[in-house]
């Protein structure tokens, strides 16, 4: 099993702030969702060819 140690706040920060969450992320209005936003993309590196 392969475990990271990411800061809490960016590893659910799509949970909390973004498009799960309650949508004050100030990226969203740029992004228009988490999975193209330069953060998320580099928490979670494999999820944009899904």
């Amino acid at each position: 099993m392969i475990t990271t140690s990411l800061p809490s706040q960016i590893e659910s920060c799509w949970n909390v702030i973004g498009i799960e969450g309650d949508r004050s992320c100030p990226q969203l209005s740029i992004h228009a969702h988490c999975r193209n936003c330069p953060v998320y993309s580099a928490t979670y590196p494999n999820t944009n060819s899904l």
